[in-house]
């Protein structure tokens, strides 16, 4: 089950069961794998608690997750063998154990890298939240530890919680009471058909429509229920009852993934009970539709793998066997074939065969599709698609052959799209980016850390462009390639951590924290990612720009020794740091970033610590007499509460384990509203202007300016608080371009500067010559293309688009030059006239009024009076509207433009800006009596996304 973004938390799915391709549809942007957090003794719960999961997992709140994962291989199937479900129903022996195996491996090892200053003291004794410092707290404990919690998306009063036992708790006051919801739900126990061994209580999953209307709660075996809007009901369905073609006990109740945008709809998959007795032969799993809220199903096929909802309102993507028959394990992931369906499932309109993994991103509306070439399994690819799969572009990356394997496909976040590709080290794999729709993406990061469900690739919220990512940072013999380079015996322990401000096109390493000194050679910051999910991760917030919480520490490379963990803090979205706390603590950020709540994973603990201003001051109070062994502390999705919910384990007397909840409400704690959002650093003012330093306070092309509370303002934001930014582009630097195509490759002159060198000098590819069946026009590329979502202006800058020119330069003798030639000369004659009207029309206007004036010209006008005027008089009348105008020249100085007239730009500035562009992008010269080629060049491309 996935929630909002959150730094702790830990995967929970056994590795035989199917891992979900279905994201819930409020939150497509998330891993589709299930996580959920955890803490030191609850860590390793992690390992015991994944035995609780009876199909796929489910989470509490997850980092910047991948949207999917594609391997070359089929999905292994929805079920859990008989020993897999003994051990998942004595999960309590298994987190006894793991709690006494962390204890004993526990010691304190001196840290002898570092030293630190001046980092807060969280306190020895602290006071009880709600004596002395109007902290309100409510503690509820529930029958096992938690394994879900999630908040309604639109009511935020609603909270769902579900423990490991499957007892579903409800509250409806943002978690502050909870009631047990099973004795509204018939049927919440059952026994498992034709053994009696297993007593499969409660429920196992839930989901909530997109727009909170509806939820759908799943039972281990054959039932569920729902529930809609306000009401307290609890609906009862067994599938046999809604399903005609089906029996009780054929099928066992797989998962629910509903429509969206409509809520009545859902699509369901069961598995045969056959999975789970031993008989494989005829274990399958089967696909439903309901458009009526669970009363009624239509069946779409059987021997399914994956499903999924796309953009459009009936399209349904999923892959299956067809005509399949007997043990569905039994098939190959060549012979899983592509279904997309646009009429719910009641029909197919396109199949592609050959594709045992596919991923929709809905963010995106992109379709991924693993496919292999054949049914040798040897030649794996990626394909795209961005019109739901009604055609597939193959996924180029970089210019050498690769043996792809298995993609982990990140978020599509302005407008660029990355995934990381691995080969044949499971342990990394290389991070390519793309911002174009023809497939083609290039290398951002080698050995970028992963492992089969995440990367470790995470962007730094509110602000383009900014990821922080680990690698392996391999020592390379330069005359071998990357594939036969030999890995050091410590390989897994030469991680690094680096950032990039500019969607990937450098990394830089995270600087050591400004009060630690690290007495290393190499040191540097390193932080730890989704793929360590055991320590807090790094994690930020879209209204809580520029603050980023890690843990990690400092050296050459990561550390993974408890004692050497400390938490961080960025103020900069990632670019400075500093230590915040000593040792590992899980973190949640509040009230837009002005609160920061923080609990120790190290240690069982009855406080909790907060700080006002971002962590230079920490304050500690007392939740509970009794201790806790503290999993997470968690906000509501979008962090503008100051109400925040503590969760843990707590061994009884008895020597049970029971979880808690603690509801920590800081809303009394200050009485002051911020003011002066308005006038950001002025006198009187809670809030500063922040712009980011790095990339010249650029990025993307872009300046922004963000208007934040200020670190020692002691108020709160309040929910309704938005924050603000204001835009201006930049002039475009060397830094906003990126290599373009496959003709050109990055490199670093002796001056340090970047090129991009054009490999294909010579060939029938070079872009930058005129293609041999030129008939119109024709792009011309320097070798550079902005960076994707880049804003820069190239007219204020540096100018290294493509340029359109045409494949004839025309000669001024003949055809379309003649005409322009004509053109010119009569705008030439008209300014001539004009000039000479003007020139008249100020003689004259001077002849009247000017005595001395007239007196010296008017001798020469006597020999140029034209015959017929002898009577008339020497000089033209001025009416009173042109003498106004006459005087307002006079007035001006003589500067000859009228006040109201644009100034007209000069030609020359123009022509040297074409050839300056020229230059830049290789076009020949442009005859001076030929057309101007147009400079417009095509539409960006890194906008199409």
């Amino acid at each position: 089950f996935i929630n909002t973004p959150h730094p702790h938390s830990t995967l929970f799915s056994l590795p035989s069961l199917w891992t979900p391709f279905i994201p819930p549809p409020q939150h497509t942007h998330m891993l589709l794998h299930a996580q959920v957090s955890t803490m030191i003794a609850a860590r390793v719960l992690a390992l015991a608690l994944a035995l609780t999961l009876a199909a796929g997992a489910i989470t509490v709140q997850a980092a910047t997750a991948p949207i999917g994962t594609i391997h070359a291989a089929a999905p292994p199937l929805p079920f859990e063998s008989h020993e897999e479900i003994l051990a998942r129903l004595n999960w309590k022996a298994a987190f006894e154990a793991e709690v006494q195996r962390s204890v004993a491996k526990r010691g304190d090892f001196p840290v002898e890298n570092q030293e630190v200053d001046d980092v807060p003291d969280a306190g020895t004794t602290f006071e009880m939240c709600t004596y002395s410092q109007n902290v309100a707290v409510s503690e509820t404990e529930i029958d096992s530890p938690l394994r879900a919690i999630h908040w309604a998306k639109k009511d935020r009063n609603i909270v769902y919680t579900l423990s490991s036992n499957g007892t579903l708790y409800k509250s409806r006051d943002e978690g502050t009471t909870w009631s047990n919801e099973m004795k509204h739900m018939a049927h919440s126990e059952e026994v498992l058909p034709q053994t009696g061994i297993y007593r499969m209580h409660g429920v196992r999953d839930f989901q909530i429509t997109a727009d909170d209307s509806k939820v759908w709660f799943l039972s281990n075996g054959n039932y569920y229920w729902t529930c809609e809007g306000e009401q307290e009901e609890y609906k009862t369905y067994a599938i046999e009852d809604v399903i005609h073609d089906i029996k009780a006990g054929d099928f066992r109740i797989d998962r629910v993934a509903p429509h969206p945008s409509q809520p009545h709809v859902a699509a369901l998959s069961l598995v045969s009970w056959q999975c789970y007795l031993g008989d494989r032969s005829q274990c399958y799993t089967r696909l439903f539709v309901t458009k009526d809220f669970g009363k009624s199903w239509s069946a779409v096929t059987d021997y399914v793998y994956m499903f999924q909802w796309g953009g459009q309102e009936d399209t349904l993507f999923y892959n299956a066997v067809p005509d399949g028959e007997g043990a569905q394990s039994a098939y190959q992931p060549y012979d899983v074939v592509l279904h997309i369906s646009q009429d719910m499932g009641k029909s197919t309109v396109k199949k592609y065969p050959r594709t045992p993994g596919f991923v929709y991103d809905s963010g995106g509306d992109v379709l991924y599709v693993g496919m292999f070439q054949d049914a040798s399994v040897d030649h794996f690819s990626l394909w795209v698609s961005r019109d739901e799969g009604r055609h597939l572009t193959r996924c180029i990356f970089g210019d050498e052959e690769l043996n792809e394997r298995s993609y982990v496909i990140l978020p599509n976040n302005e407008g660029a799209s990355f995934i990381n590709v691995q080969e044949d080290d499971d342990r990394w794999g290389t991070l390519f980016t793309s911002d174009s729709a023809d497939g083609t993406y290039v290398r951002a990061l080698l050995r970028n850390k992963r492992n089969s469900r995440a990367a470790d690739f995470e962007r730094v919220a509110g602000i383009d462009g900014v990821y922080i990512a680990n690698f392996y940072d391999l020592p390379l013999e330069a005359d071998l390639p990357e594939s036969e380079q030999p890995l050091p015996e410590d390989v897994n322990h030469m991680i690094k951590t680096v950032l990039t401000v500019d969607q990937g096109s450098e990394f830089f390493s995270l600087p050591v924290p400004s009060n630690v000194v690290c007495k290393e050679d190499h040191c540097s910051l390193h932080l730890f990612g989704n793929t360590q999910s055991s320590y807090g991760r790094v994690y930020s917030r879209d209204n809580a720009v520029g603050i980023v919480l890690a843990t990690g520490n400092t050296g050459e490379f990561q550390l993974t020794r408890e004692d050497a963990v400390d938490t961080f803090l960025s103020r900069d979205a990632g670019v400075s740091w500093e230590m915040i706390l000593e040792g590992e603590y899980a973190y949640e950020i509040g009230d837009h970033g002005a609160l920061l709540v923080a609990v120790s994973r190290e240690y069982e603990v009855q406080s909790i610590l907060y700080s006002w201003d971002e962590g230079k001051n920490w304050s500690e109070c007392g939740f509970s007499d009794l201790m806790l062994d503290a999993t997470n502390v968690i906000v509501e999705p979008t962090a503008t509460s100051q109400k925040f919910i503590i969760y843990g384990t707590r061994t009884t007397t008895e020597g049970g384990i029971r979880g808690a909840m603690v509801h920590v409400d800081f809303t009394g704690l200050h009485e002051r509203q911020c003011v002066g959002a308005d006038k950001p650093g002025t006198d009187g003012s809670d809030y500063e202007l922040w712009v980011p330093s790095f990339a010249g306070e650029c990025i993307l092309g872009q300046r922004t300016a963000y208007v934040r509370r200020a670190r020692d303002a002691e108020c709160y934001n309040g929910l309704e608080y938005e924050t603000r930014h204001t835009l201006s582009r930049c002039p475009c630097t060397i830094d906003d371009y990126i290599c373009d195509e496959a003709c050109f490759e990055e490199r670093i002159d002796i001056s340090g500067t970047k090129e991009c060198y054009n490999v294909c000098a010579g060939t029938k590819q070079d872009p930058t010559v005129k293609p041999e069946d030129c008939d119109d026009t024709w792009e011309s590329h320097s070798g550079y293309r902005l960076v994707a979502e880049d804003q820069c202006d190239p007219e204020a800058g540096l100018f290294l688009l493509p340029v359109t020119v045409p494949c004839k330069e025309k000669s001024s003798g003949g055809g379309g030059g003649g005409s322009v030639a004509v053109i010119v000369i009569i705008v030439v004659v008209l300014l001539a006239l004009f000039v000479l009207v003007a020139l008249v029309g100020g003689a004259a206007y001077l002849f009247m009024t000017n005595e001395d004036f007239r007196e010296k010209v008017e001798p020469f006008l006597d020999n140029f009076k034209l015959a017929g005027a002898r009577g008339g008089p020497s000089y033209s009348m001025v009416s009173e509207d042109m003498a106004e105008d006459f005087a307002d020249y006079e007035e001006d100085g003589g500067i000859g433009i009228v006040d109201d007239e644009p100034e007209a730009e000069p030609v020359e500035a123009f022509g040297a800006s074409v050839a300056a562009r020229q230059q830049l992008s290789g076009l020949p010269e442009i005859q001076e009596d030929g057309d101007t080629p147009s400079l417009d060049g095509p539409s960006n491309s890194l906008l199409d996304l």
